[in-house]
């Protein structure tokens, strides 16, 4: 009680703004890299940045600065505003939400049955809308197992046409198609039946009396299907 009081004058400086905005990308494929800058930035001011889920190419200091993201989201970049004097102040910081680009695909809902020895076309189409997807780099289609098809023409393309080999049965296979964008590559598969050919012979009863009907029924010697959509043609030999 017996020492004088002593004052201190302390001032206490607003925080700088927070920055107005980044120029960058907003969907990045990982293990790539991208650059970011600060938008209108002060040239009396200090930035830094920090990322969600990736790491900087270089410093983390400055007006512009380079970024690879991982392989595991979520994304973000953030840059703060740093005062110089009276006194080292750091804003409130401006943050960029970044999202995985995504391969919205699927292969063509057309040709799900086909004949045997025969061609049908395929296409990499946007999910659930029939426009071509054409973002893709790399487009790689395959047939499994690779004895009961080919693709004949479009292989690297988002077109392609298959020609489908002969089966003794109706037999399912699987198209898949491949695609690569940037460092992402997605699989697509299609479930597809093939149809043999048929072989077929005529029922009917061995004789008839002239003037009285007889049936002809057509029947399949190997399991291709005879049904509504089939379409038969008779030839009775005189016309």
């Amino acid at each position: 009680t017996s020492c004088p009081n002593q004052q201190k004058n302390i001032t206490v400086v607003p925080l700088p703004a927070t920055p107005v905005g980044i120029t960058g990308e907003i969907l990045i494929c990982p293990d790539a890299s991208y650059i970011y800058t600060v938008n209108s930035p002060d040239p009396n001011r200090i930035y830094t940045w920090e990322v969600t889920n990736g790491s900087f190419i270089g410093s983390n200091t400055g007006t512009q600065i380079s970024i690879q993201f991982g392989a595991t989201a979520p994304y973000g970049v953030k840059v703060y505003r740093k005062s110089i004097a009276p006194a080292l102040c750091k804003s409130l910081p401006f943050i960029l939400t970044v999202n995985k680009k995504q391969i919205n695909a699927e292969i063509s809902s057309a040709n799900a049955t086909v004949c045997a020895n025969s061609y049908a076309p395929y296409t990499a189409n946007q999910t659930g809308i029939s426009n071509p997807y054409v973002e893709g780099d790399l487009y790689t289609w395959s047939v499994s197992p690779a004895n009961l098809g080919s693709i004949s023409t479009g292989q690297g393309t988002n077109n392609v046409n298959v020609l489908w080999n002969n089966v003794p049965t109706a037999t399912t296979v699987t198209l898949t198609l491949m695609i690569k964008k940037c460092t992402i590559t997605q699989t697509f598969t299609k479930q597809v039946q093939i149809l043999p050919t048929p072989f077929i012979e005529i029922n009917s009863a061995a004789s008839v009396c002239s003037g009285s009907p007889i049936t002809f029924t057509v029947v399949s010697t190997n399991g291709a299907p005879l049904n509504s959509s089939t379409v038969v043609t008779w030839n009775l030999g005189n016309g």
